[in-house]
Formats: C-alpha cells, structure tokens, sequence
C-alpha cells in the first residue's frame, strides 16, 4: 500500500531535484525501515517500520528505471532496464527462501527483507 503512495508521491519530486537525490532518500528508507523492522517491540513500530520500507520501495521503484534509462548509451539502455527488472524478481525470490529458513526468527526475516 504504501509502496503505491511512494511511487505515486516520487514524480515531482524527482522533476524537480532529479533522479539521485530521490535514490539516496529511498535508501535512507530502506535501512531506516529494516531497522525498525527488526528491532520492533510492538505490532505498532512493526508497522510503522513496514510503511517506512513501503516508502522507500514506491520511490526507488520510479527513480531507478528512469535513471538507468537516461544514465545508460542508446544501444544496451532497453537491456540494462530489462535486467533491473529481473533482479527485483530474482530479490523477491531469494525473499522467500530467507522467509523459509528464518521462519520462526520473524525479526531475522523482517530486517534482512
């Protein structure tokens, strides 16, 4: 949900600062996020720290393609963006083998996520 609300909230900024800025604070996300993920002692901060990381992935999700894309020559450009896809799904694959082996270590799971 909040993956949605980053990537919705990421063009203007990203027109107005560029694409790295707005790469660097979907980082920030992400290990701010995953901190407070793993080291969550109540379903509120759990939450609070999935929302963070839904941010961060809304906004590097618009940011990185579109950088990519303008950084890379005209002859590998559809290449380079197609193989960022695929390693997104090959992340969210290696996700769920770390979900399988940390299932009862939940705040393992949750912070390397």
């Amino acid at each position: 949900l909040f993956a949605a609300v980053g990537a919705a909230a990421a063009g203007a900024p990203m027109q107005k600062y560029g694409r790295k800025p707005l790469i660097m604070l979907a980082s920030f996300f992400y290990g701010a996020g995953s901190t407070i993920v793993a080291f969550a002692p109540s379903y509120g901060v759990l939450v609070l720290g999935r929302v963070v990381l839904g941010l961060g992935v809304g906004l590097s999700s618009m940011a990185i393609p579109i950088y990519v894309a303008e950084a890379a020559p005209e002859e590998v450009r559809g290449r380079l963006v197609s193989f960022y896809n695929l390693f997104i799904v090959l992340g969210q694959a290696a996700a769920c083998g770390v979900n399988v082996v940390c299932q009862p270590r939940w705040r393992v799971s949750m912070g390397v996520a």
